[in-house]
């Protein structure tokens, strides 16, 4: 939330803790991701203050939903993945992006996971090797 923060205070645009969370949930930590996103609700919010309904209004849902099928998915939640899968396959998102969001996600999991498991408790490592 912090990287969002300093790219929200270089754009030129406030916003509440909701908006802060609703915007690392659609863009993960994709940093130039949140950059664009934060200049469009800049033009949007004309000066405005930002909230998390503004941010839902305004951005598209597919990164985010891949990435909350992701967590569906490791939560085991097959109810809730299913509606994203079908979700993300009606508003058109390619097979092969979901698949790759996917992959991703679960490989970082994974590795981040191995990584405390082998008693690594330097953050700058795990984050060098993530």
């Amino acid at each position: 939330m912090q990287q969002a923060r300093t790219l929200a205070d270089k754009v030129g645009v406030t916003l509440t803790i909701d908006a802060y969370k609703v915007l690392i949930d659609y863009t993960g930590n994709n940093t130039r991701l949140i950059f664009t996103e934060l200049e469009k609700l800049k033009t949007y919010a004309l000066g405005k203050t930002v909230n998390g309904d503004m941010v839902k209004e305004l951005f598209s849902e597919s990164a985010a939903n891949s990435l909350q099928l992701a967590n569906a998915i490791r939560l085991g939640n097959i109810a809730q993945a299913l509606e994203l899968g079908d979700r993300l396959i009606n508003c058109n998102e390619p097979a092969l992006k979901i698949t790759a969001t996917l992959t991703t996600t679960f490989r970082t999991w994974l590795t981040a996971k191995q990584m405390i498991i082998t008693g690594c408790q330097d953050d700058n490592a795990i984050a060098k090797l993530l």
